[in-house]
């Protein structure tokens, strides 16, 4: 990716960023690291070895460009997270294909796009990114048919920032982000998983196109017969079934 966009716009990586995406933003406290630099309100990373907090390994992580070289704030991830919102950074069209999932050979979304985490969250069309590496971890929840970003940023290494952005969004929401149904008996909780996905997946997906999955009613008759055949005590005792729910 840095070797594309830097031959296509003939400028750095780091300047064609600061030009395009963090000014026009309004990001002023993002910039590429620099190991020599004095970086105002620099924060110090923690990490936890044999029960004690003790510092991070300094690590040199100028060179790693877009996959960690770059010092940020939460207010400038909720500054670029607005921009995406907007619609300020790429067009409809670009924005769509790194918001769908890719699949396997075989057909099964693997629940990542073009740069985005697209787990359909409890039903919700949702936009995530992670980043973790020595000094940090960070983690930046976008929702656009509701129009709110959330994001955190921890220095610490072994923490877990969906613990407070989970948090976050029952406060603002009024609803999980998530929930879990768990079941011992093998066959109920097959079946369990296959309505939650299917919700998941068909919600979101209408909340992210306004339109219905199936083309008529008859398309819309064949699936709830797909799903039957399937989810029921007998089929769902077969390795194919739930391989098929997968």
């Amino acid at each position: 990716d840095l070797a594309i966009i830097e031959a296509a716009s003939g400028m750095s990586y780091g300047e064609y960023m600061r030009q395009n995406i963090w000014q026009p933003l309004g990001m002023t406290d993002t910039r590429m690291d620099d190991p020599l630099d004095v970086i105002p309100n620099r924060v110090r990373g923690y990490q936890l070895i044999n029960g004690q907090v003790k510092n991070s390994e300094f690590i040199d992580i100028s060179s790693r460009f877009a996959a960690g070289g770059t010092r940020s704030t939460i207010p400038d991830l909720l500054k670029f997270a607005k921009g995406v919102l907007d619609g300020k950074l790429l067009k409809n069209e670009t924005m769509n294909m790194m918001a769908t999932s890719m699949s396997t050979k075989a057909g099964r979304l693997t629940n990542y796009g073009m740069g985005w985490e697209t787990t359909p969250y409890n039903g919700r069309y949702m936009l995530v990114h992670s980043g973790g590496q020595q000094e940090t971890r960070t983690l930046l929840y976008i929702v656009p048919t509701q129009n709110f970003a959330l994001a955190v940023g921890v220095n610490f290494e072994g923490s877990n920032p969906g613990t407070y952005l989970g948090r976050l969004f029952q406060l603002l929401t009024g609803a999980p982000l998530t929930q879990d149904v768990y079941s011992p008996d093998k066959v109920k909780a097959a079946a369990a998983e296959a309505i939650r996905a299917t919700f998941d997946y068909g919600v979101s997906d209408f909340e992210r196109t306004h339109k219905s999955l199936a083309a008529d009613d008859k398309e819309l008759t064949e699936a709830f017969a797909y799903f039957n055949s399937l989810v029921n005590p007998e089929m769902l005792k077969t390795q194919e079934t739930m391989t098929k729910i997968r």
